[in-house]
């Protein structure tokens, strides 16, 4: 009997929609083919073509970019971020091209698509922003909600019954010892991180921040803080030797920490970024997987936390991961 057929439809603008859908690719495709992935994204990158070898590649270009989705409060990303959902993908087309029996979006929605025409296919919708109160997101998936099956991650879901546990590597990073003391730093975007982060470093001379970002920021850094334009195979040679690590409230790093027993503190990286401010309460106060980042932050403190529960807590969540996702996918194809 021929394998039923799945196509992947990514937002490229994050590494988190990224991860999850290159962990569920590695469980499905023992089971499905898996013909086409779409990544949707404001500027296409090379590697969105190499991390799915298997499957034909398509980029759908939109206006909204990785610094819109840290200003969600403006006008400006709003307008970009409304005309990105409005822009046509053809569904449609897609699924009849590729013969598929159902689509998977990682926060894809194409609205353009579900309002005006009924899809042939079922349409699943894996993202953690199902679990987030907002009226954004309530816009989002009330208007969708007819057409596209929500499935949160980790955490309550708002509009159905189905969620996956986290999606992240679980491949461990070997740890090794430096005679640095060192602490990785990671923000997505926030200018509110940098000042906290130097402010932190001032008062934990002992220690290296080595900082990376997208770009070289206009930043007056104490001497102890080290900038790295954000690179995932040197963040890992950082992370093999970090004694803890400070990060902006997304999802990826954060597991990864507690994935690998490192100690992690943690902020929004803007006040208004409503995901942001989420996740931040969620893994500090609900989950207990980080503590706040603030200026009055002590280093030795924090390298000194127990992560032995929250370890255990989330290896427990992944133990039959395949399963669950199986078992899922299962019910709409």
């Amino acid at each position: 009997m021929a394998k039923k057929k799945i196509g992947f439809y990514i937002m490229g603008i994050g590494n988190g929609h990224i991860t999850q859908a290159k962990i569920v690719y590695s469980i499905l495709e023992k089971h499905y083919d898996i013909p086409i992935t779409i990544f949707v994204s404001g500027n296409e990158k090379k590697e969105f073509r190499e991390i799915f070898p298997n499957s034909n590649y398509l980029h759908y270009k939109i206006f909204a970019d990785e610094g819109d989705m840290d200003k969600l409060n403006t006008i400006k990303s709003k307008f970009k971020s409304l005309l990105s959902y409005a822009k046509p993908y053809n569904l449609n087309e897609i699924i009849k091209i590729f013969n598929l029996d159902l689509l998977i979006g990682f926060w894809c929605i194409g609205f353009n698509d579900i309002l005006t025409q009924k899809l042939i296919k079922p349409y699943l919708c894996i993202a953690p922003q199902y679990s987030v109160d907002n009226k954004n997101i309530n816009l989002i998936a009330n208007l969708s909600k007819k057409q596209v099956i929500p499935i949160s991650i980790d955490d309550n879901n708002k509009y159905s019954d189905h969620k996956l546990p986290p999606l992240i590597d679980i491949k461990e990073i070997k740890k090794e010892k430096s005679e640095k003391n060192i602490v990785l730093a990671y923000a997505v975007n926030g200018i509110d991180f940098m000042n906290t982060l130097n402010q932190i470093a001032i008062k934990n001379e002992d220690y290296e921040f080595h900082f990376f970002y997208r770009k070289a920021p206009n930043y007056n850094f104490n001497k102890n803080v080290f900038y790295h334009k954000t690179s995932r195979i040197e963040f890992k040679e950082y992370f093999k030797i970090a004694k803890c690590v400070l990060c902006t409230s997304g999802n990826e790093l954060i597991y990864e920490c507690v994935y690998n027993k490192i100690p992690v503190a943690t902020m929004a990286s803007n006040k208004n970024q409503f995901e942001q401010v989420h996740n931040q309460n969620k893994f500090i106060n609900k989950f207990k997987y980080a503590i706040k980042m603030d200026k009055n932050l002590d280093i030795d403190e924090l390298t000194k936390i127990d992560v032995i529960t929250s370890n255990l807590d989330l290896k427990k969540k992944i133990d039959n991961r395949e399963y669950q996702v199986l078992n899922l996918i299962k019910k709409f194809i």
